[in-house]
């Protein structure tokens, strides 16, 4: 580093710095999320992630069925978190929730230290805040934000992919009597990151 940049360097505060940071880092997350997050590539990795589960797992990943199992516990605890903020329910709310279930699987996980490996770009619950932002509105005639912000639902879906085949492999583990850091551990492992 040239002498005049570390001497730079040197003199700024921390929120200089964190400005620097992100300037720097901006290119290389488009770069990123142009690859990681074509629609395309959601098809290429679940396929390779389905693949790398199945070889592996150490406790028995059965390809596409462990993943909508896990997909389930996903989708069920953003689901029920969304419902537990609404102010009543009705009927078919209740239908989904319980199709869906309760996600008990999935808050185990996430306490297990699972789905640490599963973040794409930063812990976000981008689908439960949409829907819960466009309920409240009372309407999802406002699809504002979806429109708006492309990167954040294609991340979401990353997300959601990523976190289908790793939660239905913590479940296997789990359900063969595995502790849960173990569990949790095995479920990292199972795909690339």
């Amino acid at each position: 580093v040239p002498q005049e940049v570390a001497k730079a360097a040197a003199g700024m505060d921390a929120q200089s710095i964190g400005t620097i940071q992100k300037i720097i880092a901006t290119p290389a997350k488009v770069l990123r999320a142009g690859v990681t997050l074509a629609p395309d590539f959601f098809v290429r990795n679940m396929i390779r992630d389905q693949l790398t589960a199945f070889a592996f797992s150490k406790n028995g990943y059965i390809p596409l069925y462990d993943f909508m199992r896990g997909m389930r516990e996903v989708m069920g605890a953003k689901y029920g978190a969304w419902l537990e903020g609404r102010n009543g329910s009705n009927a078919a709310l209740n239908a989904i929730s319980s199709v869906l279930g309760k996600g008990e699987n999935f808050k185990e996980w996430m306490r297990s230290g699972g789905a640490n490996a599963a973040i794409v770009s930063g812990e976000r619950d981008y689908i439960a805040n949409e829907i819960r932002r466009l309920a409240d509105n009372g309407s999802f005639k406002d699809m504002h934000g979806v429109l708006t912000r492309p990167l954040d639902m294609l991340q979401a879906v990353s997300e959601l992919m990523e976190s289908g085949t790793r939660l239905g492999d913590f479940m296997k583990a789990r359900a063969s009597g595995k502790s849960l850091p173990q569990s949790g551990f095995e479920s990292r492992e199972v795909t690339l990151d």
